[in-house]
């Protein structure tokens, strides 16, 4: 009884702080912006391992102290992804614009910096969301850390997990990718220019521009939701 005490008035206080909702859901289970969060927001400020991330995961907006990416468990889409490591076919050099590889294709016990093992498949409920997020036009939330590879990590600003805004995920297809030709779940980020607002439109244009269509991107089959 005193754990399940300590528990609601730990829910209490992060409610009264603004972390967690009414309902009990966090700030960050949410599609685009979130409350407080300004574009530029550095968790976790001066330290280059893991203080940012359990800065975001106390504060609600983003959970988890590993996992890169934050998913709806209804398979809806992805909330938030943390760039933060070279995790194989991804190629960080661009703002604007990010080629990111999914998740799975390695050994149990393999972090995502191992080399890929085997094929990736849409059976991974981060591949899922991701795709989901291209189906539907929904945002997903930025972040970079202080080991990302490439020109836009923290580590030359004072380190830390700094918030880069909203990114629309423009495609989403299986590739073969390595020296192995291994599939890979390969996907499109683009920057949207709106950090509110118009989020969700953004990103349909920008998926509509990169198709050619505004239909789903290639690769991507199923209904497309109404949703926003």
């Amino acid at each position: 009884e005193d754990d399940r005490a300590e528990l609601a008035a730990q829910r209490r206080a992060q409610q009264q702080s603004g972390y967690r909702l009414a309902d009990g859901r966090w700030r960050g289970e949410r599609y685009g912006p979130v409350r407080g969060v300004a574009v530029g927001t550095v968790f976790g400020a001066g330290d280059y391992q893991r203080k940012g991330r359990f800065e975001m995961s106390e504060t609600g907006f983003h959970a988890g102290h590993v996992q890169p990416e934050w998913h709806d468990p209804s398979g809806a889409g992805c909330w938030s992804l943390v760039l933060n490591n070279d995790n194989g076919q991804s190629d960080f050099s661009s703002f604007e614009t990010v080629a990111y590889a999914g998740a799975g294709g390695r050994n149990r016990g393999q972090n995502r910096t191992a080399a890929q093992s085997y094929d990736q498949s849409w059976d991974s409920a981060v591949n899922r969301a991701l795709r989901a997020n291209c189906e539907n036009g929904r945002p997903v939330r930025v972040v970079r850390g202080p080991k990302l590879p490439g020109p836009h990590s923290t580590a030359t600003s004072g380190g830390g997990f700094r918030y880069d805004g909203l990114y629309g995920v423009t495609k989403a297809e299986m590739v073969r990718t390595g020296p192995k030709h291994l599939q890979t779940c390969m996907f499109t980020l683009q920057r949207l220019e709106s950090s509110c607002g118009d989020e969700v439109e953004d990103a349909k244009k920008k998926r509509g521009a990169a198709t050619g269509t505004g239909r789903d991107a290639p690769g991507v089959r199923g209904k497309r939701s109404r949703k926003r």
